[in-house]
């Protein structure tokens, strides 16, 4: 009996087996085409994307050109005002993020909002001022007295037997003087606390060196640029030259190691800047002058 049993299971399989309809097999996508319109899909959408940032920066730019080149000012308002109480005579001078003020009765350092940060008061006949760095000098001309300050007020005074004429400070606080004699000039250094150094040029009218007429500092304080006067077969000429006080000005006199003349025939130099610690600058009659370390030119 259950032999018949099994049969007959096995008949109904085969019967179910024949009535099943095998499922026609799909049709294959060839892979790389799926792979190419996917790629196509990627590359629009890049490029709508590069579209619209190019139209947003193009928007930007012209934008930008419009509200520089034809924007007008129609109006101000004043944010907040103080005042200085300016007497006879008062200079200013960027100082840091702020501002130098230097008058003949003292000196301050005010903020951006009107605010002092420090005060120093002195009593000077002429004063003149000079910045270089966190470091400024203020000296009292034809006077006596060199101040010297950085951000936090005052570091050292220096009292001179000489009239000064001009100071000059490095970014490190040394301080160099033209100190005025009867028959000849000198530059003094000092230390930014006031105390001198034992360091001196003496130049005459007549010499070698010529008569100071303005000096600078470099930022490091190593080097001096000095514009002199000098008289040659009866004419006032100028000249430019340039002091070191590392190791190589050591085995030369008054530190000179370099200076020009040719340039400055019958011609004044008024003034003199290191623009950094190598490339400085000179103001004359005839031009203004531009120096480095390594190389010299000349533009009128």
């Amino acid at each position: 009996m259950s032999d018949m049993n099994s049969m007959n299971r096995e008949i109904k399989k085969d019967q179910l087996r024949r009535q099943i309809v095998p499922a026609s097999p799909q049709k294959d996508e060839d892979s790389n085409e799926i792979i190419k319109r996917a790629r196509t899909k990627v590359k629009k959408k890049k490029l709508k994307i590069f579209l619209v940032v190019l139209f947003i920066l193009s928007a930007g730019a012209v934008s930008l050109y419009t509200y520089l080149n034809y924007y007008q000012y129609t109006g101000y308002s004043v944010v907040w005002e103080k005042s200085l109480n300016e007497g006879s005579y008062v200079g200013y001078l960027d100082f840091g993020t702020n501002v130098l003020k230097y008058s003949k009765d003292g000196a301050s350092y005010i903020d951006n909002q009107g605010k002092e940060v420090w005060i120093q008061s002195y009593e000077m006949k002429s004063p003149v001022a000079s910045v270089n760095g966190p470091y400024a000098v203020i000296a009292d001309q034809q006077g006596n007295s060199i101040y010297v300050f950085d951000k936090t007020g005052n570091t050292g005074v220096a009292n001179t037997v000489l009239p000064i004429i001009k100071a000059s400070v490095s970014a490190h606080g040394v301080v160099a003087a033209i100190l005025e004699d009867t028959t000849s000039n000198y530059v003094y250094f000092y230390k930014r606390d006031g105390s001198s150094l034992d360091v001196k040029i003496k130049a005459l009218l007549g010499g070698d060196s010529g008569y100071p007429v303005d000096i600078s500092l470099s930022p490091d304080g190593t080097q001096l640029i000095g514009s002199y006067a000098f008289l040659k077969n009866g004419t006032m000429n100028g000249r430019v030259a340039f002091h070191n006080f590392a190791e190589i000005g050591k085995s030369v006199p008054d530190r000179l190691v370099g200076g020009f003349d040719e340039p400055y025939e019958s011609t004044f130099v008024a003034q003199v800047k290191f623009l950094d610690d190598t490339y400085s600058c000179a103001f004359a009659d005839n031009g203004i002058s531009f120096y480095s370390t390594r190389m010299h030119f000349l533009r009128s």
